[in-house]
């Protein structure tokens, strides 16, 4: 409650990790980060060869298995994100289940990747989640995140009409966070209300399964507002729905 973050001294300064809690409240805070504002994470772990093996027995500690991560809810909070992702489930989701889980009454003042975000690309089943009331602002020219690979390398932003997703909803495989895990996901019963984007950029969505038993499905949106105005229909362009999302 009432924390204040300023993370922009190296990348992945994520601002609030949490890895398989559960029963948590995280209130009146602000973020200034340079990755990941807040993320909801499935158990994460160093490993040399067998990461299923590996991620077991990191689960398992005294017989008892953290393999769940539910009841969460961050509220009234403040974000100003200069790379990653703001209010975010993944990309890591090494659990059984990532639940009861809700972000309301939030101001997004400053994005450069997603927003409203659940990027699942491990196994768990996320399910029973909602982003409501939440205010989302875009500058008219946002800087498109790249990766540095030398010191002295100069930021140059190629697409000056670069756009990221508002809302993404993904069942993926990531050639790094994945971690060589095999298994697959599920995104179900998710909802998005009262979502406002204020800017000159139209609102952009994605929704994608990864294949037909590990779906994104049963996704509600109620009151999406660009500028004060109810969207009604989305431009093909900035909609994007995969072969295996549904519903």
């Amino acid at each position: 409650d009432n924390v204040k973050i300023i993370g922009q001294w190296r990348y992945n300064s994520d601002g609030i990790d949490m890895h398989n809690c559960e029963d948590v409240l995280i209130e009146n805070c602000f973020l200034r980060t340079f990755d990941d504002s807040i993320c909801i994470k499935g158990f994460d772990c160093y490993y040399d060869g067998d990461v299923d093996k590996a991620v077991n027995e990191a689960m398992y500690r005294n017989g008892k298995a953290y393999d769940v991560f539910k009841n969460v809810v961050v509220k009234n909070c403040v974000i100003w994100n200069d790379w990653g992702k703001c209010l975010e489930i993944g990309a890591e989701t090494r659990a059984k289940e990532i639940f009861n889980i809700l972000f309301e009454e939030c101001d997004i003042i400053h994005v450069c990747g997603s927003v409203l975000d659940c990027c699942n690309v491990d196994y768990a089943e996320v399910h029973d989640v909602e982003y409501r009331n939440i205010n989302v602002e875009y500058d008219d020219i946002i800087p498109a995140s790249k990766i540095q690979t030398f010191d002295n390398e100069t930021y140059i932003n190629e697409n000056r009409e670069y756009c990221p997703g508002i809302i993404c909803v993904t069942v993926e495989f990531h050639h790094e966070y994945s971690a060589g895990g095999t298994r697959r996901g599920i995104n179900r019963n998710i909802t998005f209300k009262n979502i406002s984007l204020f800017g000159k950029h139209a609102p952009r969505l994605y929704f994608t399964g990864f294949d037909a038993k590990h779906k994104t499905k049963d996704i509600l949106i109620e009151n999406l507002y660009w500028n004060d105005t109810p969207i009604t229909e989305l431009d093909k362009n900035r909609f994007v729905l995969g072969e295996f999302a549904e519903n």
